[in-house]
């Protein structure tokens, strides 16, 4: 269940978004990763990493309601 709107009232649009957004905060992760890699300065260092932590966590709640619909219509799950 997303934070705002549970998983089964989410219509595919959102779903799909979801879907989008998380891809789109993979890709800050990879720009974020790379930075670090070519960055001298350790309080930028620390402030990109502690960035990537956030944006993965976000990205993990975003695939919920992702994964539980697909397990829903897969019959992986009932009543959900």
């Amino acid at each position: 269940m997303n934070r705002i709107i549970p998983q089964a009232d989410m219509p595919a649009a959102q779903l799909m978004q979801c879907s989008s957004d998380v891809a789109a905060l993979l890709n800050l992760c990879h720009l974020a990763a790379w930075e670090i890699q070519n960055s001298n300065d350790e309080e930028e260092i620390a402030a990109l990493a502690d960035n990537i932590v956030q944006v993965t966590r976000l990205a993990t709640e975003l695939l919920e309601p992702v994964t539980e619909a697909l397990a829903t219509h897969e019959g992986l799950r009932s009543g959900t």
